[in-house]
């Protein structure tokens, strides 16, 4: 499918909210999208996501590529997951 560059604004313990940088469409990369199961935890204090080892981090200002999973038109969400690659 189609991947789109985005930026992530705000990080919270159920999932990353981000922007689609040439659409401007808001939603949000749920926790349990994120790859691997269980490899990113919520890091409270620098308010991001940390995957095992520390190597990959997701918070507020970090550019993701994602791909559209999901759109509820009736409670107005958008939901994505990580592009591969």
């Amino acid at each position: 499918g189609t991947s789109f560059d985005a930026t992530v604004y705000e990080v919270r313990p159920m999932g990353a909210f981000l922007e689609l940088d040439e659409l401007m469409v808001k939603g949000m990369l749920r926790k349990q999208d994120l790859p691997d199961e269980g490899r990113y935890y919520f890091d409270n204090a620098r308010n991001q996501f940390v995957g095992r080892g520390g190597k990959h981090k997701i918070g507020p200002g970090s550019k993701v590529k994602v791909r559209l999973t999901n759109v509820n038109r009736e409670r107005g969400f958008v939901d994505f997951g990580l592009a591969e690659g």
